[in-house]
């Protein structure tokens, strides 16, 4: 039975052979994972026997090397030295006095792209997701700085 039918049956409450699975991971754990099996990119889910494939938005526009940070089109900026781009390292906002001078990022077809680099066979096989991550809430806080999206001023 085809991976994908497994997560649908699941969703739908179906009998099937195995309950679907999954290992996630970052991008920088995926690299450590590669190593360690000796294995390439699109073998990682199989190998791990994952079920669905995750597509991150290709969001990210510029990285500081030096610093350790990368920017996404939003401005923010994420660390890469000590978390794996999961904290952020700079609010593009935090400062702003008047918040209407933002410049919204316009999305275009860029953002999408890491679909063109799943197989066909992939498409068939895994149920495929965009992982999105951060929604309106989290997004205020990674613009602005939690305390000051929570403070009133």
């Amino acid at each position: 039975m085809k991976k994908k039918i497994r997560i649908l049956n699941a969703i739908n409450r179906n009998s099937q052979d195995i309950l679907p699975n999954q290992i996630d991971y970052t991008p920088e754990m995926k690299e450590k994972i590669k190593d360690l099996l000796d294995i390439e990119d699109p073998l990682i889910d199989e190998k791990l026997d994952n079920h669905i494939k995750y597509l991150s938005l290709d969001d990210k526009v510029r990285a500081d090397k030096e610093e350790g940070i990368q920017y996404d089109i939003w401005g923010v900026g994420w660390d890469l030295k000590l978390t794996e781009g999961f904290h952020i390292r700079h609010h593009p906002l935090i400062g702003s006095q008047d918040l209407r001078k933002y410049v919204f990022p316009r999305p275009d077809e860029r953002l999408l792209s890491t679909i063109l680099a799943v197989a066909p066979e992939e498409k068939i096989n895994y149920f495929i997701l965009f992982d999105q991550g951060f929604t309106l809430f989290e997004r205020s806080w990674l613009l602005r700085g939690y305390e000051n999206v929570l403070m009133i001023k």
